[in-house]
């Protein structure tokens, strides 16, 4: 059976995300110069990282690496 090579094109532009760390309990995450959500640090026990989006809290996580995945897979 002949294989065909093929191309997959992405249907979306694919924006590059920017992070500057503030200290190390904050970080901004910036595409192109628009701010999109920042990771904070609370004083919960249990999930400490927060993932803050318009200063409305949208995920809390056991680590800062978790939040960063979740902010480049969800936003």
């Amino acid at each position: 059976m002949p294989q065909v090579a093929t191309t997959v094109t992405p249907c979306v532009k694919v924006e590059e995300l920017r992070v500057i760390e503030i200290s190390f309990y904050d970080q901004e995450y910036y595409a192109g110069k628009h701010l999109i959500a920042t990771i904070t640090h609370d004083d919960d026990l249990t999930q400490p990282w927060v993932v803050m989006v318009n200063d409305a809290e949208v995920h809390r996580a056991a680590t800062p690496m978790l939040c960063h995945r979740y902010i480049c897979w969800q936003l």
